[in-house]
């Protein structure tokens, strides 16, 4: 074999394409076996141009490296081919034969390398392009800034044409496009795509609930995912697009999409772990709004406060317009919540809210615990008399919240803070009236309470529970105490600390004493048609224990339900002192020679209540919850004892603990022998029928009778 033809036989049997062309006509002279495999050439191929037959072109190629080869030296270098569809490492150069210069090429198949290196590419592309997002939304303070920079990352990593944020309002079940970036020359769509109905989008949903993702490329049709009923995507452009859902626990509550994709369309990797950062900054922007409602609106009264009100009244400053002000301030509040308690107060606040909030829709501040102003911006004055007028008619119907109020009104607003101090003086004013007024008519007023008073529990006002009293061994019911409720229009139940102290200082506390002893009467002869022969204590202000004809109205009324006295046990503090430590004497002894039961109350309380009880004999001591609440926390058993001596000294008193709220309360009691008491770990006061049901539930082997009504 000659030299040529071994040359021949090896470049046959070669890995890699070898072919030789003349770089002058194009001509392709040779192929070898592998060449012609991967080309799909017959044995003895038809000579043909090495552009069309290696590159399928119809003109020699834009990139040929004829005019760089010479002979005895290798030019190489990297190339897809588009018709093979493979990556080749080249080498080439001239060779001589025959006195003529041929071009001689060995190409090597790196294809899969090259494969490897485009994914370890995007890899790190991906991976770059992921650590810019989350630097992006971690270092942006304005949440607005930190989307539309992330959006333009992911937009030019996919080369799309917009990218853009659904989410959903499920309480209005509508969806708004809250963020969207587009690229240079592309329209945007955000503000046609706001509150759009969300069953438009049930087929996205359900698509995203399978596949976690959804990628139309081309978008056939148009129609199978456009949620818009007048928002044709194919009029936008739209011809592929990529879509991931945002989740807040396992729920779709918006979506991440991109339109017209033209790079990495391939790879979702980057789009699918977006949500995750994207739900976490807008859990932020969440939180920030909290923080500025916060900031900006009152708790109680969903009005603004003061911040506020500062913050409009600054930028009022800077708008020259009409301006009507006015200040409202609540008369008497102090009282009321040192009267009936600060949530009665705060029932007063809202409903002065209410008032002036039907009234001026906007722009009405809660600027202190009982101070309201309101900012009429670009109302004509005939307009703002009119409703300053129907303000002040609202406030004679009103009963409950009694308002003082100023107002100015201007018509250019250049002095606002003239126009604030006049509306503030005036209801400065208002509110010296109604002091005036109150204090002038204080006899009249005590007496319009008296009578309304009065009023109340005719109309059902006032109810009576009973908080059932508890051995603390077997769990069984030997008792009751009465407690009285005042219902307000809610219909929301007021407790009776605040109450009694208001009627106590009105002098009127007796309706509502002879109201609750008149209640237990007859709740007592309830008892017995019910076989059930349980005391019931009453609590008494001392004003009505002094008064003239006390005992025998009491005695009317047992007489009147036939109820026996022993069954009332009649509860005093020891407030009782101040009718007199000689008519109080008299009174105790002549309540017990008629057979009624006297507990002392609130014992431990204060020391003056010790000295008390050791000089008068009481049937019963209550001791004082938070005594007992304190004994608890502090584990001061000794104290416990100590105070369990000296009530064992009242000779046959029976000692009874309220305030019980827990196990621990209930066996320090029992381990230091008081076997009586009421709380809420037992019960809270419930209505009658349910304390008889309690009863029959708990004292169903036997009927307790009073050990006082066998004496």
């Amino acid at each position: 074999m000659t030299y040529e033809e071994y040359s021949a036989l090896v470049m046959d049997v070669s890995d890699c394409i070898c072919y030789i062309a003349d770089p002058v006509t194009y001509d392709l002279l040779y192929v070898n076996r592998k060449g012609q495999r991967l080309l799909g050439l017959p044995d003895g191929f038809p000579q043909d141009k090495c552009y069309r037959i290696l590159q399928g072109k119809d003109s020699v190629c834009e990139f040929c490296t004829n005019a760089l080869l010479s002979p005895g030296r290798f030019h190489t270098w990297e190339f897809y081919n588009p018709k093979l569809a493979r990556h080749f490492f080249i080498r080439d150069t001239l060779i001589e034969h025959k006195d003529k210069k041929l071009r001689l090429e060995f190409c090597f198949d790196i294809t899969d390398r090259k494969r490897e290196e485009m994914k370890l590419k995007s890899r790190l592309s991906l991976e770059k392009t992921l650590v810019h997002c989350i630097y992006t939304l971690a270092g942006e303070k304005n949440i607005r800034h930190a989307m539309d920079s992330l959006f333009s990352i992911v937009g030019t990593y996919y080369n799309a044409q917009r990218v853009y944020l659904f989410e959903f309002n499920e309480s209005k079940q509508t969806m708004d496009n809250t963020y969207e970036w587009c690229r240079a020359g592309a329209p945007g769509e955000i503000d046609k795509l706001q509150s759009v109905p969300l069953h438009y989008a049930t087929p996205w949903i359900k698509r995203l609930e399978t596949d976690g993702i959804i990628v139309i490329n081309p978008l056939k049709g148009g129609h199978e995912w456009n949620f818009m009923e007048c928002h044709d995507v194919e009029q936008q452009g739209v011809h592929s697009l990529m879509a991931v859902p945002l989740r807040a626990e396992k729920k779709i509550i918006g979506f991440l999409g991109v339109d017209n994709p033209a790079a990495n369309l391939e790879d979702t990797r980057l789009l699918l772990s977006l949500p995750f950062f994207v739900q976490d900054h807008l859990e932020k922007r969440r939180l920030l709004s909290s923080l500025e409602d916060m900031s900006y609106i009152d708790k109680l009264t969903g009005l603004h406060n003061r911040n506020k009100y500062m913050a409009v009244l600054e930028a009022l400053k800077n708008e020259p317009s009409s301006v009507g002000i006015i200040f409202a301030d609540i008369n008497g509040l102090k009282a009321v919540n040192d009267t009936y308690s600060h949530e009665f107060g705060d029932r007063l606040i809202k409903r002065a809210a209410e008032i002036l909030q039907g009234l001026f829709s906007s722009d009405v501040f809660r600027i202190g615990g009982d101070e309201f102003v309101v900012l009429c911006r670009g109302m004509a004055r005939q307009v703002f008399e009119e409703k300053i007028r129907e303000l002040c008619r609202q406030r004679e119907e009103e009963q409950g919240a009694s308002l003082a109020v100023g107002s100015a009104w201007s018509g250019d607003g250049r002095d606002i803070a003239r126009q604030l101090a006049e509306a503030e003086e005036l209801m400065y004013q208002d509110k010296e009236r109604y002091r005036l007024y109150r204090q002038g008519n204080g006899q009249r007023y005590s007496a319009d309470k008296a009578l309304s008073l009065q009023k109340d529990i005719r109309s059902g006002c006032f109810v009576v529970h009973l908080q059932p009293q508890i051995s603390l061994l077997d769990g069984k019911l030997i008792g009751a105490e009465a407690l009285v409720r005042r219902k307000d229009a809610a219909g929301n139940f007021i407790f009776p600390s605040r109450l009694i102290r208001f009627y106590e200082k009105h002098g009127i506390v007796r309706h509502l004493d002879l109201f609750v002893l008149e209640t237990a009467c007859a709740y007592l002869a309830k008892f017995k048609r019910k076989n059930c022969f349980l005391p019931i204590s009453v609590n008494l202000s001392h004003m009505t224990l002094g008064e003239e004809n006390f005992v025998e109205n009491i005695k009317t009324l047992c007489i009147t339900y036939d109820t026996a006295p022993s069954l009332l046990c009649l509860e005093v503090t020891e407030h009782i002192r101040k009718i007199g430590e000689k008519q109080l004497e008299e009174l105790i002894l002549r309540l017990r020679g008629e057979g009624f039961s006297i507990s002392l109350s609130n014992f431990g309380s204060e020391y003056s209540s010790l000295s008390l009880a050791a000089g008068i004999d009481f049937s019963e001591i209550k001791l004082d919850k938070t005594l007992l609440r304190q004994i608890t926390k502090f584990s001061n058993h000794r104290a416990m004892e100590r105070l369990l001596n000296i009530c064992r000294l009242m000779d046959q008193a029976k000692i009874l603990a309220e305030g019980i709220e827990s196990e621990e309360q209930k066996n320090l009691l029992i381990e230091h022998q008081c076997l009586y008491g009421q709380g809420y770990l037992f019960s809270r006061a419930i209505p009658i029928d349910d304390f008889l049901k309690m009863y029959d539930e708990r004292n169903k082997s036997e009927r307790i009778i009073a050990d006082s009504q066998n004496d």
